[in-house]
């Protein structure tokens, strides 16, 4: 590769990867490019195509070619930042017998990388206390999936105070996730760049696009499969790096819950909710996710209502910290407040046999489901319609249009989707329904299948 990464200047010979396609490039030479001039760098960038691995690529450069610098890697949550300290710890030679006593690695409270000789230190971070930010100058800032912060406005207005006396650069690199303050800034950076061309400038921000086919190693076959097994509005967002108006991956869920039913969120570890009106007398299927550790067991009861070609939630109990002999009692005493249980699916993933052997000893008949990345996706793929064509109801219930809206897609090597909750998030409501929603259409009808038949 030509430019400022062959400039790179260091006393240590580090075997760093070269960028594979020309976003990459750019990323590199805006972090290693000491004119003070353009400072801002804004990513929109598709599933797999390299943004953290280059970033980190570009932070292992900067901190061996400067000295007295202080960078910083920010995520949305802690954990997530641990994403970068794992990036740069792979290119850095802390193996090596004559050079591992250079860097000093701490891994808990606030992980940081501190490199002894030239005084350069690395924080990684998380961004959801802005005024957290502000203090030291820093030199680099690296805002990872910055689209998912919440307070995006005034987290960068807090990274700059940081960068004033230093000149220092931000680089803000993200999947889209909607119109949001991300794509403001991505909206502001492209004017920018606009404006300095016609006034033969250089720009102060600069705005690139990467799509999930810049990457090279990504083949025709694995883009094929994501475009023709993902709804095309995750599909744009995920691979084509493109700006949508409903990102999330159930979108827009608002139109989906009905005012006149309430789920009270009267006790933390406890809450249970049957329908007011005559559904719970009507066959129910039931869905059963069970409990591990700190998770909550939950269980969801859906009516199909075959006049309104509908599927209501007309039950659910939610609790945890008891044991499964408990919970399945509780499941018992759950059934008992519907007329006609049509069928009920469980979560036997990982408890198997032992949930089994307790479901029989308490007479109730219920087929465990194992969760695979194959068979979750499906369920998945089949939530999101009925949301889409408001095929399913739910009532008002804040926890569950919180896990609804936190439930997040990423993709494997293959280009197969995988759906989980947020970090900080939980998904077991989503994960009861997944499973009383199967049972609909499997032992029911489908609705989704007629409508899309309809003339």
């Amino acid at each position: 590769m030509m430019g400022l990464f062959q400039k790179t200047m260091t006393k240590i010979k580090l075997n760093l990867p070269n960028p594979i396609h020309d976003v990459q490039r750019q990323i590199l030479n805006f972090i290693l490019d000491k004119d003070p001039t353009t400072r801002v760098c804004i990513v929109a960038a598709g599933t797999k195509s390299g943004k953290s691995f280059i970033n980190g690529v570009g932070l292992t450069n900067l901190i061996h070619s400067e000295k007295q610098t202080l960078c910083r890697w920010f995520a949305p949550q802690y954990i997530q930042s641990q994403i970068g300290l794992k990036y740069v710890k792979r290119f850095l030679p802390l193996e090596h017998p004559k050079l591992k006593h250079m860097y000093e690695v701490k891994n808990s409270g606030t992980p940081t990388i501190t490199m002894k000789q030239l005084d350069n230190t690395v924080q990684f971070l998380h961004a959801q206390k802005p005024e957290l930010v502000e203090g030291e100058a820093t030199r680099l800032n690296l805002l990872d999936e910055a689209a998912k912060y919440k307070n995006l406005e005034d987290f960068i207005q807090a990274v700059r105070t940081t960068t004033t006396f230093t000149k220092g650069k931000i680089v803000l690199f993200s999947t889209p996730l909607g119109k949001n303050h991300f794509y403001k800034e991505y909206q502001k950076a492209l004017e920018e760049m606009h404006l300095a061309k016609q006034n033969n400038r250089k720009p102060t921000a600069i705005a690139l696009h990467a799509p999930t086919k810049a990457n090279p190693f990504v083949d025709e076959a694995t883009l094929d499969y994501m475009r023709n097994t993902m709804p095309e509005r995750l599909y744009k967002q995920y691979v084509l790096a493109e700006f949508v108006d409903e990102s999330t991956t159930f979108g827009d869920v608002s139109s989906n819950f009905d005012s006149s039913q309430k789920v009270l969120d009267s006790i933390e570890t406890q809450q249970f909710w049957l329908h007011t009106e005559s559904k719970v007398k009507e066959k129910v299927f039931i869905g059963v996710d069970w409990g591990k550790q700190s998770d909550y067991t939950v269980f969801t009861a859906l009516y199909e209502d075959p006049e309104n070609r509908i599927v209501r939630l007309v039950g659910v109990q939610r609790f945890r910290r008891v044991s499964y002999v408990q919970a399945v009692d509780n499941l018992k005493n759950f059934v008992q407040n519907f007329d006609r249980v049509e069928e009920i699916y469980h979560d036997k993933t990982g408890v198997g046999v032992a949930i089994d052997d307790i479901l029989e000893d308490q007479h109730i008949i219920a087929e465990g489901i194992i969760f695979t990345n194959n068979s979750k996706t499906e369920m998945v793929l089949r939530l999101m319609l009925y949301i889409e064509k408001n095929l399913i109801i739910f009532p008002r219930y804040e926890i569950l249009k919180n896990e609804l809206n936190n439930f997040e897609t990423s993709f494997t090597r293959s280009g197969k989707m995988h759906f989980e909750a947020a970090s900080g998030t939980t998904d077991d409501i989503i994960c009861s329904i997944l499973l009383s929603l199967t049972a609909v259409t499997d032992i029911g009808g489908d609705f989704s299948v007629r409508v899309i038949e309809d003339p």
